[in-house]
């Protein structure tokens, strides 16, 4: 089975400093946004703000429920996102996916991220594989 997480150190640029933790996100080709996710976000430091009514919902396989969203500087591992609006989600708002022993990810990397570059799925060696090449 392919493992599509990415355990990574998360740092976030806030106005008071940088704050970093260590976290595991999914990469989401279903989502159209990234983001993160509230539990994450709290240990992180973030106050998002309230989401306006023309805010869509960040679509996932998940089902999420938007908190909010903040602009932020962000780095995934190797992978620095300046000045993006990340969207602060209730990733497992009726505690479904923990019921069932799922670990409900820090993050969700989504394809405002993914279309930013090369993403490659390769599992020619028997094992998959995913990279990811920024083009910024």
């Amino acid at each position: 089975m392919p493992k599509l997480t990415v355990e990574a150190e998360v740092t976030v640029s806030l106005p008071w400093g940088e704050r970093t933790e260590q976290g595991v996100g999914i990469w989401d080709t279903g989502a159209t946004q990234s983001s993160i996710a509230k539990h994450f976000a709290d240990r992180l430091g973030i106050v998002a703000q309230p989401p306006t009514d023309d805010e869509l919902q960040p679509m996932t396989v998940m089902q999420t429920v938007l908190q909010g969203s903040t602009l932020a500087t962000i780095r995934i591992g190797d992978i620095v996102l300046p000045h993006m609006s990340l969207k602060v989600v209730d990733i497992d708002p009726d505690g479904s996916l923990m019921n069932l022993g799922y670990r409900v990810p820090d993050f969700i990397i989504g394809m405002d991220v993914i279309a930013s570059g090369r993403f490659t799925v390769d599992s020619t060696s028997g094992e998959t594989v995913l990279t990811f090449e920024p083009d910024f």
